[in-house]
């Protein structure tokens, strides 16, 4: 699946439970330019993070794409 994460707030106190549950359980985290790396933090410890960009594969898993509004 593919979760779309759009950030109002660059302090990780301010993620919605659900927010924070999907970062949890992410495989992976697509992350925009901004995003703070307080955020990424969240992320489950073993889940791969990589800039986000243009045409990326799908993968199997939970995919968290973050941006910041």
């Amino acid at each position: 699946g593919h979760v779309r994460i759009r950030l109002t707030s660059a302090d990780p106190d301010d993620l919605t439970l659900r927010q924070a549950r999907s970062l949890a359980n992410a495989d992976r985290v697509l992350h925009h330019p901004g995003v703070p790396a307080a955020i990424l933090d969240r992320a489950r410890a073993d889940a791969m993070r990589q800039p986000w960009r243009e045409g990326l594969a799908p993968q199997d898993g939970l995919t968290v794409e973050l941006d910041m509004a």
